[in-house]
């Protein structure tokens, strides 16, 4: 086909045809016309330009018979609703299946003989039954279904097949030469000719629309019918070989029966036969196309089949089924009644022998290509290299991959393949490496004397072969190349290797990057300018193995640089090293990583399977979704020049069924049924205002095939907890007593087999308050007692204003009592302040007798003067000036307690004495309770004779530095006035003492 397309695209002579589409409809967009005769010959052309591949195509096979709950084996129609739920026609009644079990639902039906299934375009579900048309509807989440046929009509005769045209009409099939019209309002019936019709129950008329719109009957003695709108009629265009089926694609008509015809629709609306294909004695009964353009076809006895064109002769490729990918097994369906193409690509064969569900397999294998054990899977342009003892050479063709042997490799195992601008390269396990070229071996480097096994090789940008050595018996560093001109050098110690290589890999960019073993040699990068490697390997932040390997890596289009090891997945990008979550299998050991062209990735474990990683989130594939084996080799996976990936495994090598592969998303699930205290809800699920803490109850299914395996999680966000948790659809999700808020309901499924979680069903909801938990209540609660309190003031405002006037009355007589008491306690008054500024004026007479000393008076003359002061009555018991003299505090003052003067020294310790700390602070201290007070400045002292004390620093002239402390026996004897007091007399003595003392 290739060729063909290619001699039609790039070989035409000018002026004829633009593109490969005007060849295979014959249109001329420019001025040419083709005559009819000849457009025949281009039709019969299309066939020829049909998929030519003829490989058998394999599917994952799932069987529903009598032992899986169907009533009987014999299937009409299978096909599903707008919600993904199949529904199937049998002689006992329309079966409702939702991938894990079957319901047969007769409700509303006056015969459980069902012959058709008709889903229209607003998604209703339509059946034609023996006795009329039945309508299906929901109560809940149970399917029901009415008669449409509305009351005085015509009655149908045994309705079979029913079609849906553009104008929303319905036409109806019916075995005695009559179809049926529906439009909503009246049933209209069209008889045709005796010679029309067959006699049989089962037989009738097809439906379809041409290119132009127009309408199309073909009943099974090959007669065609084309509906004239104007005339509310049908005209005769063509007589045919009877058929069993048909399908209109564009302007081609095909009729399948004891043989397959090709017809073409003309822009005038007659009918011409292009041509006939030989079907080999098969007498077909369904056709169906593909979503990727293929043809399949269901026989009488004769099973399922793929059809290709090969020239004239048609084709017919056996479907097979591949459960487990080491085996082919034949198909168990032989009568084919019809076939359903689901929109998830999924196929549904209903048969004589059961239902049946084909569906492509996530990994398939190569045509030709044995199972065994993986050792080295390569891509290399356009196509695929791997060894499991033999190495094979695969390539595409159409739409199949088919591999064969290399010849003339007979040097051993070869774990190792790579190819430079000029050589094919493989290695050995026995460590040879050597070029292969038309079936030769060439080049041949034998270095067992190195080391052991040789692999992990790598072609780099610039022509270089790097590869990696196994020790043999003594340790191995670093690893080697082979320039172009086949001259090795080996990179160890003494181009900064320090450990064992295991990959080497090469990014986008042309950086080499190397990995290998040892928690601190695991990563390095050459660097060309020097001709030398740079240890990038950090420390790992995670408790690791004690044998700890990096066996495989991948570079990303930044720079990232993803590392499979033996204790998971690690991220590095130059400033730090980070191991990803997986979950479970965070720790799992990690043989291999490739980098699809979006950034995520594809992970084989040791023992799990497959992981696929994009940013943040992973899914699990196994041998459900056609891996050989869970157990994964070494370096075996990789990307091909299409975006394939290619799995290794320890017992045979798979694809994936599509370029850039992504596990599938689940289908989601399904808001069936709503029920809000204890009543449902109808119409469809969407906001919904609930009263306060309801009780609500949500009734959910997933339709997925098959539905094993089948798991489901929801989260509540607008709760405390708005984290996934598990739920089982059956009985549902309840919540008792919802609190008030806003909520939105997300629920997800996830199908077994390597699918990811299905996008989220979203279901919002409001929950209310009580009313008089609302803020209009609690306003209007709030006026309510604003009121009540006002008018309980007023009421006792009124209650006051009456005491008060019970009780002016009594003031007035005691008012003349209060008067006469007035100048008593006004000389009570004047007494008690007179007592309390008695200090003061105590200070003001000190004050007034140091003011009559002369300038540079002398110390001993300020201490009689003040000792003078102390004959009066005054409060204060005595005083004392210290200065410092040679490290000693000298006291010198006057008692008049003692009635003498006093000089005293102490050692000078601010710690210990009061004077002290204040001439070392230079801070005016009052006390008064000393014993209480003293230890807030300095260390407890026994019994002191003062309990209230003033000491106020001073600085005189000559910058010595004093204090004047004053004394009283009594507690509390001075207050802040006489401390200010005190102050005040220190500054004036710091001026009027002499600069020095004597």
């Amino acid at each position: 086909m290739g060729y063909l397309v290619f001699l039609l695209e790039y070989w035409r002579p000018p002026g004829c045809y633009s593109n490969v589409r005007e060849v295979l409809y014959g249109i001329n967009r420019g001025q040419l016309s083709i005559m009819r005769f000849a457009s025949r010959y281009i039709w019969l052309f299309i066939a020829l330009l049909l998929p030519l591949c003829g490989w058998p195509q394999k599917f994952l096979v799932t069987v529903y018979n009598t032992g899986q709950g169907l009533p009987s084996n014999h299937i009409r129609q299978a096909i599903e609703d707008s919600l993904g739920f199949l529904w199937i026609a049998t002689d006992a009644g329309p079966l409702y299946f939702n991938g894990q079990q079957f319901s047969n639902y007769r409700h509303g039906l006056k015969s459980a003989s069902i012959q058709y299934i008709q889903q229209r375009a607003d998604g209703r579900l339509w059946l034609s039954t023996d006795a009329g048309l039945a309508e299906l509807s929901r109560k809940g989440d149970t399917p029901m279904f009415q008669s449409v046929l509305p009351a005085g009509e015509p009655a149908l005769y045994y309705p079979n097949r029913m079609y849906e045209d553009a104008k929303g009409r319905v036409w109806i099939s019916q075995p005695n030469a009559s179809v049926a019209k529906w439009d909503g309002q009246r049933l209209q019936l069209y008889r045709f000719g005796g010679e029309v019709a067959t006699g049989s129950s089962g037989s009738g008329f097809f439906f379809g629309e041409g290119p132009l719109g127009n309408f199309w009957v073909g009943s099974n003695t090959g007669h065609l019918f084309l509906y004239q709108e104007e005339s509310d009629s049908f005209q005769l265009k063509g007589l045919f070989p009877p058929f069993n089926a048909w399908a209109i694609r564009d302007d081609s008509l095909w009729l399948a029966g004891e043989g397959l015809h090709l017809l073409r629709i003309e822009k005038n609306q007659h009918v011409d036969s292009v041509g006939s294909f030989d079907t080999g004695g098969r007498e077909l009964t369904c056709l169906a196309w593909g979503r990727s353009g293929e043809w399949y076809a269901g026989t009488n006895g004769e099973g399922f089949f793929r059809l290709s064109f090969q020239g004239q002769t048609l084709t017919f490729s056996e479907a097979f089924g591949s459960n487990d990918p080491h085996r082919v097994d034949r198909l168990p369906f032989k009568t084919i009644n019809d076939i359903h193409m689901s929109p998830s690509g999924d196929i549904w064969l209903s048969t004589n022998e059961g239902l049946g569900l084909l569906q492509p397999r996530f990994f398939e294998g190569a045509n030709g290509v044995s199972f065994n054990n993986t050792t080295i899977v390569a891509a290399i342009q356009d196509r695929i290299y791997a060894s499991f003892g033999h190495v094979y050479e695969i390539e595409k063709q159409g739409r199949e991959f088919y591999g064969h042997t290399l010849p003339g490799l007979e040097r051993g195992s070869v774990n190792g393949i790579a190819a430079t601008s000029k050589h094919l390269w493989m290695s050995t396990t026995d460590g040879e490496l050597f070029t292969y070229e038309n079936g030769r071996t060439a080049n041949l480097h034998d270095l067992t004397g190195r080391g052991g096994g040789i692999f992990s090789l790598l072609a780099g940008s610039n022509d270089d072969l790097w590869f990696c050595q196994a020790p043999r018996n003594t340790p191995l560093i670093g690893l080697a190349k082979i320039k172009p001109n086949m001259e090795i050098q080996a990179y160890g110690a003494d181009k900064g290797m320090e450990s064992r290589i295991l990959t080497v890999r090469e990014s986008e960019r042309g950086t080499i990057y190397a990995a290998g073993i040892g928690p601190g040699t695991y990563l390095y990068r050459y660097l060309p300018e020097l001709d030398n490697f740079l240890n990038l390997s950090l420390p790992l932040p995670f408790p690791h193995s004690s044998n700890f390997e990096v066996h495989d890596m991948a570079i990303g289009p930044k720079g990232l640089v993803w590392l499979a090891s033996t204790d998971g997945l690690l991220r590095f990008d130059l400033e730090r090293i980070q191991r990803v979550d997986l979950g479970p299998y965070t720790s799992r050991e990690i043989r291999a990583v490739a980098i699809l062209k979006d950034g995520s990735l594809w992970l084989a474990t040791d023992t799990e399977g497959l992981l696929f990683y994009n940013n943040g989130h992973y899914v699990l594939v196994g041998e459900a979704s056609g891996l050989p084996s869970r157990v994964a080799a070494y370096r075996c996976l990789v990307k091909d020049s299409q975006e394939y990936l290619w799995v290794g495994t320890a017992e045979g090598m798979v694809h994936s069924s599509r370029p850039n592969p992504k596990p599938a998303k689940s289908s989601h699930p399904i808001l069936l049924q709503t029920i809000i205290n204890g009543t449902e809800q109808k119409g469809p699920p969407g906001d919904n205002t609930l009263p306060p803490y309801a009780d609500i109850h949500l009734q959910f299914a997933c339709p997925a095939y098959p539905g094993e395996g089948m798991l489901y999680e929801y989260r509540l966000r607008g709760s405390p907890d708005s984290t996934w948790r598990a739920f089982s659809p059956q009985p549902g999700l309840s919540f008792t007593k919802q609190a008030p808020g806003d909520y939105l309901l997300e629920a997800r499924a996830r199908q077994a087999g390597g699918f990811d979680w299905s996008e989220p069903l979203q279901w919002r909801f409001q929950v209310e308050q009580h009313w008089y938990r609302t803020p209009w209540a609690k306003a209007g609660f709030l006026t309510v007692g604003i009121l009540l309190l006002w008018g309980l003031i007023r009421l006792r405002m009124h209650q006051l204003r009456i005491r008060v006037a019970t009780l002016q009355q009594s003031l007035a007589k005691q008012h003349e009592e209060y008067r006469q008491k007035e100048s008593f306690l006004q000389q009570k008054l004047e007494t008690a302040t007179q007592l309390a500024e008695r200090p003061v004026s105590n200070l003001e007479i000190l004050f007034g007798l140091i003011q009559s000393l002369p300038q540079e008076s002398t110390l001993e003359d300020t201490i009689k003067t003040m000792a003078k002061a102390l004959q009066e009555p005054i409060a204060i018991i005595a005083f004392e000036f210290a200065y410092l003299d040679k490290n000693e505090l000298v006291f010198r003052g006057y008692s008049r307690r003692a009635e003498s003067f006093n000089r005293r020294r102490e050692e000078f310790n601010e710690k210990t004495n009061l004077a002290a700390w204040a001439i070392a602070g230079n801070e005016t201290l009052l006390l008064t309770d000393f014993s209480r007070q003293q230890e807030l400045y300095i260390e407890k002292t026994g019994d002191y004779r003062y309990n209230s004390v003033i000491v106020a620093p001073f600085e005189l002239r000559s910058g010595k530095r004093m204090a004047l402390c004053l004394y009283h026996l009594r507690k509390n004897a001075f207050n802040q006035h006489d401390l200010m007091a005190a102050q005040m007399l220190a500054r004036y003595l710091a001026l009027i003492l002499k600069r020095r003392l004597e």
